[in-house]
């Protein structure tokens, strides 16, 4: 079935690119996930420290609830799929303690 509206076109690409460079974010997590883990090591404080790209399936399904929901503005353009991702990893890093 063909998309619909601008947006699942747009999701679609997205998600087509994002199938490709996955391991690019994959690999970029790790890193930041070892960075992060090392400056932690030579502050003396103890953590447990994970990383994990976002699941192709899974982001999809984000990208659709959060396009169908009438308070979020529509994705338009590539950016702001872009744009609206990045608001999402601010919230990538979880402390306990």
């Amino acid at each position: 079935m063909p998309p619909k509206s601008k947006s699942e076109r747009l999701i679609n690409d997205f998600i087509k690119r994002y199938k490709k460079e996955y391991d690019f974010y994959n690999n970029l997590a790790k890193k930041a996930c070892s960075l992060l883990e090392d400056e932690l090591v030579n502050a003396g404080v103890r953590a447990i420290v994970s990383y994990r790209a976002k699941g192709i399936d899974s982001l999809k399904r984000k990208l659709e609830k959060r396009s169908s929901d009438t308070n979020i503005k529509p994705y338009n353009k590539a950016d702001d799929i872009y744009n609206d991702i990045f608001i999402w990893c601010e919230g990538g890093i979880i402390l306990s303690g």
